[in-house]
């Protein structure tokens, strides 16, 4: 059913558990909040089903719920009725009301005789919600009128949640309700994008204003700050210190109860473009101009290098709402490709460089070179960008760099296709540093753009942009150095033994077949070692015989005296194997300086690179015997 695209009936599913069962004695199943499913006629129908039908016999039931008629009357027949209400937790919030209203600044004025009725009418209704009690009390302490007034209220306080949350939203005065809803969309947006529950101060004061001014409205002459926000929003919202992010210097805010995101989710009274009902990519749609519009306008100075950031060992980064944006957008570059290409203008604007135009990777990379950057990076992106820049390549190169890395494929095709680009960018000279599975060292490289995707292509970001430019680019491709660049980081035997701990570049298909096949020389006169070499000093003996099987001449010594010497890191190691035949260098035990090369690349590599060590001599007797099988001398 999943590979024909079909979604399964509930027949379907009851069907599905019903043979799941059958290997447990008993299975527990917990259902919470049965009333805020709506509608809900059905889900009470299986309820009853899986309480009375005997296919379903071994499995204990435990459902919870607000009162609600037509819940109960399908659930009294079925089930044992447990009140969550008992009278440890009537006094509980007995207590915490009566402390609320001795101590709150407002509501301790009152007078006895007030807190007193209050007290009573704020239990009786409570019901067991703590949650209730809360926004009452920041309903009540609102009131600006008199006793009658208060006494008022309190005959007519909500009966449920969502009642309390309309009647707080309608006690908002029209001219301060658009920062509220503001506010609260920013909180949610934020939940849905970055996943995370808090929103930075300073960055949601500046994106309400930024609000207020594109929809053109005469903002009032507030001191836009968290106590203003505290103040408007009130029990909606909370506000703490920013524990996570000292160097951010602001305070966090979320909502301040999940009940509250789950309202504004089911609410009615606002618009549709508000990002309470919406999902991720939906939310990141309805905001993408606004938040590129930021970015882009960002303004960090120049691109940051190793080199110069070294003389800097104090930056610093300011986290406002134009990092903010920069972030997002990253995100909606990872997660929502499709959304952005959705935007032709704003397609446009990605793939193509400006000088008054500060493009997000630009951002993201000075970030990561900062102090205070790099973890901003990483806890809200939840990956690193392991990519340094020595000297920094054109802009071009830079974004489709991003785009590659980050696979997203069809805004690094929409770059490609311009006529003439995809073959200049290729082949254009970077200088880059690099870091395997979040080592810390960094593999240093200098050399044409594709040469670094096939150096780097046994990384799991790296190797998914290798494949699609092998698969899709190829005529734009000069593919003579490629498999020299690859082979040393090439191995089959960690996907063999532990499947899922596999290189990831060989696990569907093997990489170095694939640039064999797409014409990757194996010898040439300007190497200064062959791939053979190369992969004999590895100990890697599936490579040694995909290389064979191609054509590899298994004499091949390679040329001391070649110019073309590209900065490689792995294969400037692999220097002193020229001169060499294959067979001297199994024969003469040399290996170990290239495997240490190869262990500085930490990561996985270290597990397959130390096993090859401790089997030295049986895997150099297999590859030499390999070697003379093709006719090795």
């Amino acid at each position: 059913m999943f590979k024909d695209g079909k979604d399964p009936s509930l027949s379907d599913l009851l069907i599905a558990l019903e043979a799941v069962l059958r290997y447990f004695s008993s299975v527990h199943i917990t259902i919470d909040a049965v009333d805020e499913s709506s509608p809900r006629e059905e889900l009470l129908k299986v309820l009853r089903d899986l309480a009375t039908d005997l296919r379903f016999s071994n499995i204990r039931l435990l459902v919870t719920s607000r009162e609600y008629l037509d819940i109960e009357k399908v659930m009294e027949e079925v089930s044992t009725e447990i009140s969550m209400r008992n009278e440890y937790l009537d006094a509980d919030i007995r207590l915490y009301t009566e402390s609320r209203l001795a101590t709150n600044d407002k509501l301790k004025d009152w007078t006895e005789d007030v807190r007193q009725e209050a007290l009573e009418a704020l239990c009786i209704g409570a019901k067991g919600m703590f949650r209730w009690i809360v926004c009452q009390l920041d309903s009540l302490r609102r009131i600006k009128g008199s006793k009658a007034a208060i006494m008022n209220e309190l005959r007519n306080l909500p009966k449920t949640l969502d009642e309390a949350y309309d009647k707080i939203l309608e006690a908002i005065p029209e001219e301060d309700l658009q920062i509220v809803v503001s506010a609260l969309d920013w909180i949610c947006f934020n939940n849905k994008v970055f996943g995370r529950k808090w929103i930075d101060s300073n960055v949601l004061i500046e994106a309400i204003q930024k609000d207020l001014s594109r929809q053109s409205r005469c903002a009032k002459d507030y001191r836009y700050d968290v106590d203003f926000l505290r103040e408007l929003c009130g029990c909606l919202i909370t506000v703490t210190a920013d524990v996570e992010f000292d160097f951010c210097g602001g305070l966090e805010i979320s909502f301040s109860h999940y009940t509250v995101m789950e309202y504004l989710a089911t609410s009615i009274r606002f618009s549709p473009e508000c990002c309470f009902r919406l999902d991720k990519s939906t939310a990141l749609s309805e905001r993408a101009s606004i938040i590129s519009s930021e970015a882009f306008q960002y303004k960090i100075g120049e691109t940051r290098t190793l080199e110069n950031h070294r003389t800097s060992p104090t930056l610093t980064w300011q986290f406002d709402f134009g990092t903010y944006c920069s972030l997002a957008v990253m995100k909606m570059i990872r997660d929502c490709e499709d959304v952005l290409l959705q935007n032709e203008e704003l397609a446009i604007m990605l793939t193509t460089s400006h000088h008054s135009r500060t493009h997000p990777f630009d951002t993201i990379h000075n970030m990561k070179l900062s102090e205070d950057g790099e973890p901003v990076v990483e806890i809200f992106l939840g990956w690193d960008l392991d990519i340094v820049f020595y000297a920094p390549p054109q802009p071009e190169v830079r974004i489709l760099i991003g785009f590659l890395y980050l696979q997203a494929f069809k805004l690094a095709d929409s770059m490609l296709r311009k006529e003439g680009c995809a073959g200049n960018l290729l082949q254009t000279i970077v200088h880059m540093g690099y870091r395997f599975d979040f080592e810390e060292s960094i593999q240093n490289f200098h050399l044409p753009l594709m040469s670094f995707l096939a150096a780097t292509g046994s990384d799991s970001f790296m190797g998914e942009a290798l494949h699609h430019l092998l698969t899709n680019w190829h005529e734009a491709i000069d593919f003579r150095c490629l498999l020299l660049d690859f082979v040393a980081l090439h191995g089959h035997e960690e996907y063999r033994e532990y499947r899922s701990s596999a290189l990831p570049a060989c696990i569907e298909m093997c990489r170095l077949e694939e640039l064999l096949d797409l014409g990757a020389e194996t010898d040439a006169p300007d190497f200064v070692v062959t791939p053979l070499q190369v992969a004999v000093a590895c100990l890697d003996q599936d490579g040694v015989e995909i290389l064979l099987e191609g054509g590899a001449n298994p004499d091949a010594r390679g040329n001391p005296a070649a110019m073309n010497r590209p900065e490689h890191t792995i294969l400037r190691a692999c220097d002193y194997l020229s001169g060499m035949t294959p067979l001297q260098i199994c024969r003469y035990k040399t290996q170990k300086p290239c495997l240490k090369a190869l262990l500085d690349c930490g990561g996985i590599f270290k597990g397959f690179v130390n096993d090859r060590l401790e089997n030295i001599e049986e895997i150099s007797g297999r590859i030499e015997a390999m070697l003379l099988k093709y006719g090795a001398t």
